[in-house]
């Protein structure tokens, strides 16, 4: 058997370690974010497959945030299969991939995701690339578009304008 002193050398003292705290959930809006990790995992019940999809927020009071979100690609109900497939495809047209056999071509992508709170949870709705977020806010009005450019994951961090005063809420409804 390993002791935590093996791992620790001393043992573990939790008073030098300040305690995890309760995440908050993300606000309901559009995240710029960069696709960390994309994984395809099997269901607990050995049914069909679903993509574990992790972004981290580049910008904004949420910066370095993770979103997480599962999308459905093969399961039994052909509705979870049908809202699964469009997901996707929202996902791998936001980040400018039309055909994708390998997920990993997403990795390092930049995307805006459109976030709900759902009961306690925070929902992916969809995914929006940097230009048709830009083209939406531009249409409603916007003096000038949230983001500058969409060809890196640097572009978030532009000094293009202060993202972190990006409304809540969709500036188009």
């Amino acid at each position: 058997m390993v002791l935590l002193s093996d791992v620790f050398g001393e043992g573990f003292d939790a008073n030098e370690v300040e305690p995890m705290a309760d995440f908050e959930l993300l606000p309901a809006g559009y995240y710029v974010s960069e696709v960390e990790s994309i994984e395809l995992k099997e269901t607990k019940k050995g049914d069909g497959y679903f993509l574990k999809v992790i972004m981290s927020v580049l910008d904004g009071d949420f910066k370095g945030r993770k979103i997480f979100d599962n999308i459905n690609i093969a399961n039994p109900s052909e509705m979870c299969v049908k809202m699964g497939k469009a997901t996707f495809a929202a996902l791998c047209l936001s980040a400018g991939e039309a055909r994708v056999e390998d997920p990993d071509v997403l990795l390092g992508k930049v995307v805006v995701v459109s976030l709900k709170v759902k009961g306690e949870n925070n929902d992916v709705r969809t995914y929006l690339s940097v230009d048709d977020y830009n083209k939406k806010l531009v249409a409603k009005g916007a003096a000038s578009p949230a983001i500058v450019r969409s060809d890196s994951k640097d572009a978030a961090q532009d000094s293009g304008p202060d993202y972190s005063e990006r409304p809540s809420s969709p500036p188009w409804k």
